[in-house]
């Protein structure tokens, strides 16, 4: 019964969006920087950027972006770089939302997501998720094929995790998990479901002290009991085997179908198939979104890239992604 009404609300929703109901709309009251937080129904918030020049007759492309534990929509806007003036996904400006994850009082956590060991399982963040979504194109000119889920951290995790469901793989076009929190047990592995091949771009800095690179057997990582996390290349091949790359004659994980050095200290590795893998491993970096300013300190000392992820590798990518028509059946 769960699962069918999952699927109903799911259809309706994207339904919804199909009839561009934002489209020539007054939008909300923003501030001088195209900015407005937003509390839902729910009582849940989230930051909203609208770029100056917005068209409202146009379909634009939105992104939702997910912080880290303990971290905040503001933060989160500042280390993406996704409410950049000038910034574009297939020509056209960018929409961005920056959701605020749940505190987990019973473990003394603050904004968090689903899929960790610590989230607040109280609440339903794919349901906030969709809320965040429909309250956007409600009142936005979006193009439903143009929606994007990207996240740092838990927040990439969470990110992971969705692109693991059928629901929200008929919602977003492609994921962007940035060194992702992926611990063992949450769908990362075993019991990913998605509707479709998923187009994902991610990065992981070989550096990072919270999610290393390698994962983490035991528990002593800052989040303690129940927190081991997954080998990251392994994590990868897995999604190239999901995505229809063909396993090696022997049985391994297939290999990428192309592997250069975009940037300094930077290896990106393509698996092209079903749907494209395009994953940068950075060897100097920690625990961060990589720029070349260091604005995510949660890497620090080793927080500052050779390169912006943002622009150009996840607006080039997410260019190239949009949702398939039969999505928006019934």
């Amino acid at each position: 019964m769960l699962a069918a009404l999952t699927l109903l609300a799911t259809a309706s929703l994207t339904a919804a969006w199909n009839t561009t109901a934002g489209c020539n709309s007054a939008g909300f009251d923003l501030d001088s920087s195209g900015k407005i937080n937003r509390t839902l129904p729910s009582g849940r918030q989230y930051l909203l950027h609208v770029p100056s020049d917005y068209d409202a007759s146009t379909g634009h492309p939105a992104v939702l972006s997910f912080h880290g534990a303990g971290g905040t929509s503001a933060n989160q806007e500042k280390l993406s770089q996704l409410s950049t003036p000038g910034l574009r996904i297939a020509g056209l400006p960018i929409i961005a939302a920056y959701p605020q994850g749940a505190d987990n009082t019973d473990q003394n956590r603050t904004g968090v997501w689903y899929s960790a060991p610590y989230a607040n399982t109280s609440v339903d963040d794919i349901q906030f998720t969709k809320d965040v979504v429909a309250d956007i194109s409600d009142n936005y000119c979006i193009d439903p094929r143009r929606i994007y889920a990207s996240g740092k951290s838990n927040g990439g995790g969470f990110t992971a995790y969705m692109a693991c469901r059928q629901d929200t793989t008929r919602i977003f076009a492609a994921f962007a998990p940035v060194s992702p929190a992926l611990y063992n047990g949450t769908l990362a592995f075993s019991g990913c479901d998605p509707a479709r091949p998923i187009p994902i771009i991610t990065s992981h800095g070989v550096e990072d002290q919270t999610i290393p690179f390698d994962g983490r057997n035991d528990s002593s990582g800052a989040y303690g009991v129940g927190t081991a996390t997954i080998n990251v290349p392994l994590w990868r091949e897995q999604w190239a085997v999901r995505n229809g790359c063909p396993e090696t004659s022997n049985g391994s994980d297939p290999s990428p179908t192309d592997v250069t050095s975009p940037y300094v200290n930077t290896t990106e590795y393509v698996w092209s198939c079903d749907a494209e893998i395009q994953a940068y491993t950075v060897s100097n970096l920690g625990h961060s979104w990589p720029t070349t300013q260091g604005l995510d300190s949660s890497g620090a000392p080793n927080n500052t890239a050779s390169f912006n992820f943002t622009d150009p590798p996840l607006v080039d990518f997410f260019s190239k992604q949009t949702l398939p028509d039969w999505c928006f059946e019934d």
